[in-house]
């Protein structure tokens, strides 16, 4: 079946096309907004697993790094240990004890000692008062922190610099790395009052455990900074602690990430311990409940506006933030592809309606004549096909009605052809107002016309014929009151008749009515010798 074929049959969509139309519009603009919030969440989920998944690796990067700070601190702590047993026991001997100097209110290394290549320390020492003065206790101590391994290199693989490793003894001295000359740093008691010290004293962690203070200044000039510290006791005694430093600077390449928004990596006081942007030390992040309960909040799938992620659990917390907007933005960028996408396939469907519509009005026009809007002599036989195939599988009657205006000559002649053209358009109104929907008229050239009955037999068809001929008579045309007439031929076709047999026939009822007078219905010659003569064809 060829394309204008199945679009010229009188099915229900193409006749209704003009009144689904606006509906098929609507139902594509509902499945475009559908569509889209379908797209936006599903970018949304993906943006959030993407933030989840950016923070997992960095919550194991610290993890891993503080595991690794604790690994040395605890082998720091442990080595003290044993240096003290070793020490109390006289089986401890160090070399650079007689080396210290004496300056004003401390004790310590001499700067030649610090530039020696053969320096018995890659670390120093210094105490306060004079050493003296210092009890053995104090002294063994002192070498037992002498002999520790406390020179710790940065580690490039795991990302971790550390600004300091020291032992800090509650006998009032310090053993530091790397080194610096005494004019730079010397021991204070107002070092017990720093974080590093104080959240690993016996008041503040009973249970003995590693500890990550809050940014303090660093007492050397290396800035803002965090520790990481151990307390050290031997036969529970508390002697000191250990404690490896971390600049900020260093913490922030961590956090550096592809992510839009900050992340912040915040103590368990809220404190922000480091963050992309500059911060004053002490600045709390404001929450709207304490971060193990936003911790576990965020399950992968959740909005991503503020995401918190533990690191060591009621001390480090990873939370991040998306800049203001920053969450619509994020989630429209990822969905651009999948959403121009979607959208141009709506708008290919849009376009396929227009052009659906465009399509029928050209069919429209190529079947239809523009004067009476009736069928034409191609639209009537491209739809007289369907209607005969359709009657022959129903076998149901089909009868035709063949008309010719009378004495259509002589109105053109007296009023013109503008007046001919108004005579005709009102006939093929006429002819639309009685027909039924499933009738066929058409205007097949000049003043000829033509309706297809379907499911009508002669006599039914006769009934509408005389009907057109009576509401006729009543008619008048324009606003010269010109009265028309029409002679009508009436035929039942045949089942299996093509189309060009039955126009003949009708047209030989057609031209009876004329012989007959005009202004009637003649329906088929039953003989030969009742056929109309060739004048009377040539007569209008």
């Amino acid at each position: 079946m060829t394309l204008h074929r199945f679009f010229n049959r009188n099915c229900a969509f193409t006749r209704n096309f003009p009144r689904i139309k606006p509906y098929l519009q609507w139902t594509l603009l509902f499945c475009w907004l559908l569509g889209m919030f379908w797209l936006y969440e599903d970018a949304k989920r993906t943006t959030h697993q993407q933030i989840y998944s950016e923070l997992s690796e960095k919550t194991t990067l610290i993890q891993r790094q503080i595991g690794l700070s604790y690994m040395l601190a605890y082998s720091m702590a442990e080595q003290m240990q044993k240096n003290i047993e070793l020490a109390k026991m006289g089986h401890l001997q160090t070399y650079c004890s007689d080396r210290f100097m004496q300056y004003e209110q401390t004790w310590g290394l001499s700067p030649y000692d610090l530039t020696d290549r053969d320096h018995c320390l890659e670390a120093n020492i210094s105490g306060l008062g004079n050493y003296a003065d210092i009890s053995e206790q104090v002294r063994q101590e002192v070498d037992a922190a002498l002999a520790l391994d406390i020179d710790i290199k940065t580690d490039p693989i795991n990302h971790i610099e550390f600004a300091w490793s020291y032992y800090t003894s509650r006998h009032d001295f310090i053993l530091f790395a790397p080194a610096v000359e005494p004019s730079q740093f010397q021991f204070s008691r107002d070092l017990y009052n720093k974080p590093f010290w104080t959240i690993a004293t016996p008041e503040n962690n009973p249970q003995r455990q590693f500890r990550i203070s809050p940014i303090y200044q660093d007492a050397a000039g290396k800035g803002f900074m965090i520790s990481l510290s151990l307390p050290v006791y031997v036969d529970d005694v508390f002697y000191g602690v250990v404690s490896l430093d971390h600049t900020l600077a260093s913490i922030r390449k961590t956090l550096e990430n592809r992510l839009d928004g900050a992340t912040l990596l915040v103590n368990g006081q809220n404190q922000i311990i480091s963050a992309p942007y500059d911060f004053e030390p002490g600045t709390q992040v404001a929450l709207d409940a304490p971060l193990y309960e936003l911790a576990q909040r965020h399950e992968p799938g959740l909005s991503p506006e503020k995401m918190v992620m533990p690191v060591i659990t009621d001390q480090l917390y990873l939370v991040h933030y998306l800049y203001p907007n920053g969450h619509t933005q994020v989630v429209l960028r990822s969905m651009t592809l999948q959403g121009l996408f979607f959208t141009s396939l709506i708008l290919v469907l849009m376009l396929l309606i227009w052009l659906f519509e465009v399509f029928l009005k050209i069919n429209r026009i190529a079947i239809h004549d523009e004067l009476t809007e009736l069928l034409n002599r191609r639209g009537v036989e491209q739809k007289a096909e369907w209607l005969f195939e359709l009657a022959d599988r129903n076998d149901q009657p089909v009868s035709v009605l063949s008309m010719d205006l009378d004495h259509f000559k002589r109105i053109n002649d007296n009023y013109g052809h503008n007046y001919g053209d108004k005579v005709i358009a009102a006939f093929g109104h006429h002819l639309i107002e009685h027909a039924r929907k499933s009738d066929l008229a058409g205007r097949m050239g000049g003043e000829e016309f033509i309706m297809l009955l379907p499911n009508t037999d002669r006599d039914q068809a006769s009934v509408l014929a005389k009907r057109l001929l009576d509401t006729l008579h009543a008619k008048r045309i324009s606003d010269q009151d010109i009265q028309i007439t029409t002679s009508i031929g009436c035929i039942e076709r045949h089942k299996g008749e093509s189309l060009n047999t039955v126009l003949k026939r009708a047209d030989l009822a057609l031209y009876a009515a004329k012989d007959q007078g005009r202004d009637r219905i003649s329906f088929e010659p039953e003989s030969e010798n009742d056929f109309p003569t060739q004048n009377s064809e040539q007569t209008t």
